[in-house]
């Protein structure tokens, strides 16, 4: 487990959670302080995680689930990830897929 924080004067206004497995990282959580928005301090903070991750010897970086445009300025390739459900009945299936729909946005 990583967590990474930019600090502005000793303000806080970015930060990645991170776990691992073998040598991939896995971003699990990110946040920003809208305050500071137009200098998109994530994106500054991914680019210095990143070659830290590098120096510590892993050779993967998932930033996980979604299609945000900034993902893509850090690679060229993408990958698709299906998820599967069985549920006890077809209602609970169906509150599954509600509640899945919803979380995408």
């Amino acid at each position: 487990m990583m967590v990474a924080l930019l600090y502005v004067q000793e303000r806080a206004i970015a930060a990645r959670y991170y776990y691992s497995v073998g040598t991939v990282a896995y971003e699990y959580l990110t946040g920003f302080d809208p305050e500071w928005k137009a200098l998109s301090p994530g994106v500054v903070l991914l680019a210095g995680t990143l070659d830290l991750l590098e120096s510590r010897g892993y050779d993967e970086v998932d930033l996980m689930r979604g299609d945000e445009a900034y993902k893509f300025h850090f690679t060229r390739v993408a990958r698709t990830t299906r998820g599967h459900a069985a549920a006890k009945s077809a209602s609970i299936l169906r509150r599954y897929a509600l509640a899945e729909a919803f979380s995408r946005g």
